[in-house]
C-alpha cells in the first residue's frame, strides 16, 4: 500500500508540474492597443497583461513608448500612448514623483472606448489597472513645479505704475489639443511670460489677453480670458481689434503643440495638405497647424492663423512661436513691421525640458527678457550694454541656450 500511495502521489506531482503554469504576458504599449482589438481578446477580456512603457502624469496618468513624445510639442500619435485607468491611478498620482519617467511594468486589463473628441470614427484602448507598477529602469526625466519670485517686491515702483504703455498689447495663447496632450509646462510658458510683461514691462490686466485650453485657470497667479476655441479666439481677436490702432503695438506668443512635415523621419504629423490657392514652396506641401483645446475641427493652419492678424490694427507685431514645425507659421506670419522668432524650423519639432517645467526656447527666451529666471537668479542677455534687451539680444540669448535638437528662427523686415 506504500508503494502504491508513493507512485500515485509522484504521477500527480509530474502530471501537476507539467501544466502551464498562467503567468500575465509582457507586451508593449502597440501590442496592447493590437490585442484590445483582436479575436483573442473577444474571446477572453479578463486576461491580464502586464504592460511596459514609461510613466507620465502630465496631464494624465498614461504609458509612454518613449519619453521623447512628453518632451515633444507635437501631438502624440495614438500608437505611443495609453491611457491608466482604475485605482492605480489614483495610486500612481499621489505617489507620481517616485514612478514619473522610469520604465514600469504593470499589471492590467486591456479596455476599449469610445475615442476622444478629435477622433470620433476610431477606437482607443485604455488599461484597468489596480495595483501600482514595477519599475524596470529608473526615471531619465524629473518634472518641476515651478515657483516664480515676485518681482515685485524687488521693484514696487514698476508694478504700482500707471498704464503708460497703453498702446501695448498681448495676446498669450496655448490650445493643447485635448485631456491627453495639455502638457502642464504650457501653462507655466505663459503664466511666465504673463508675469514677465507685468512686472518687468508695466502690462496691465486689460493689455494683457490670455487664451487657454478650456478657459479655466491651472491656478490663482494668471487670469484666463477666453477658452481656446474657434468662438474664443475670435472672442480674443475682437477684444484686441475694439482696444488697439495702428499706433498700438501687439505681443504675441504661442506655447502649443504644432503640426507639420518632419523631415527626420519622413512622417506628416497633424500637417494639413496645401490649400488652393498653395502658398507652400517646399516638395512636401502640408500647411503647418496649431490647435484649440477639444474641438471636432481642431486645428487651425498657418494661414489661418496669418489672416486673423492681417485683420488687427497695429504698428508692430511682435511673435514668439514655441511649437513644432513653428518655422512655418513665421513665414506666413511674417511681414512690414514684424519680428518674429521661432523655437524650431518649418519641418522639425520643438522640445520640453527646460528648468522648472517649461519648453525651452522659450523659456530662455523669457529668461532674457525677465533679467531673470523663473527663480529670480539673475540673467544678463544686454549683450551690449545699453540697459536694455532687445528682441534680437533676447532671441540670441535663448537660442545659445537651447540644448535640444531645434533651430531657432529669427525673422526681422
Amino acid at each position: 500500500m506504500k508503494a502504491k500511495t508513493v507512485l500515485k502521489f509522484l504521477l500527480v506531482t509530474v502530471l501537476v508540474g507539467c501544466k502551464p503554469i498562467k503567468q500575465s504576458e509582457v507586451i508593449n504599449i502597440s501590442k496592447a492597443k493590437e490585442i484590445a482589438v483582436s479575436e483573442e481578446f473577444m474571446k477572453d477580456a479578463s486576461k491580464e497583461y502586464l504592460v511596459e512603457g514609461y510613466f507620465v502624469n502630465d496631464p494624465l496618468p498614461m504609458l509612454v513608448t518613449d519619453m521623447k513624445w512628453f518632451l515633444v510639442n507635437t501631438p502624440m500619435p495614438d500608437s505611443v500612448y495609453i491611457l491608466i485607468k482604475g485605482e492605480a491611478s489614483e495610486l500612481l498620482m499621489k505617489d507620481a514623483d517616485k514612478y514619473f519617467g522610469a520604465l514600469v511594468q504593470i499589471k492590467c486589463k486591456l479596455s476599449p472606448v469610445k475615442s476622444r473628441v478629435t477622433k470620433m470614427d476610431k477606437i482607443d484602448i485604455e488599461i484597468i489597472c489596480k495595483e501600482l507598477p514595477k519599475i524596470i529602469k529608473e526615471k531619465t526625466v524629473r518634472l518641476e513645479t515651478p515657483t516664480y519670485y515676485n518681482i515685485c517686491k524687488i521693484n514696487p515702483k514698476i508694478c504700482q505704475l500707471a498704464p503708460f504703455l497703453s498702446k501695448n498689447y498681448a495676446l498669450l495663447y496655448s490650445g493643447g489639443i485635448n485631456a491627453s496632450n495639455a502638457h502642464s509646462r504650457y501653462w507655466n510658458d505663459l503664466k511666465f511670460m504673463y508675469k514677465t510683461l507685468k512686472s518687468k514691462y508695466g502690462y496691465q490686466d486689460n493689455q494683457i489677453v490670455v487664451v487657454y485650453k478650456d478657459g479655466v485657470a491651472a491656478d490663482a497667479e494668471m487670469p484666463v480670458n477666453y477658452a481656446a476655441s474657434i468662438v474664443g479666439l475670435k472672442d480674443a481677436m475682437n477684444y484686441l481689434n475694439s482696444k488697439m490702432t495702428t499706433r498700438s503695438n501687439l505681443f504675441f506668443f504661442i506655447t502649443n503643440h504644432g503640426g507639420g512635415y518632419n523631415t527626420s523621419d519622413n512622417t506628416n504629423y497633424s500637417g494639413i495638405t496645401d490649400a488652393v490657392p498653395k502658398d507652400e514652396v517646399d516638395p512636401y506641401g502640408y500647411d503647418e497647424t496649431v490647435f484649440y483645446y477639444n474641438a471636432a475641427s481642431n486645428a487651425i493652419s498657418d494661414d489661418t492663423l496669418a489672416a486673423m492678424f492681417n485683420r488687427l490694427k497695429f504698428k508692430y507685431l511682435v511673435s514668439l512661436l514655441e511649437p513644432c514645425f513653428s518655422g512655418g507659421l513665421l513665414r506666413d506670419l511674417r511681414g512690414n513691421n514684424r519680428v518674429l522668432a521661432s523655437a524650431a524650423n518649418e519641418f522639425e519639432f520643438s522640445w520640453g525640458g527646460a528648468p522648472g517645467n517649461h519648453d525651452l526656447f522659450s523659456y530662455y527666451f523669457t529668461c532674457a527678457l525677465n533679467g531673470a529666471d523663473h527663480n529670480g537668479a539673475v540673467v544678463n542677455a544686454d549683450t551690449n550694454s545699453d540697459g536694455k534687451v532687445s528682441f534680437l539680444e533676447a532671441f540670441l540669448y535663448a537660442k545659445n541656450h537651447d540644448t535640444s535638437q531645434e533651430q531657432p528662427l529669427l525673422e526681422d523686415s
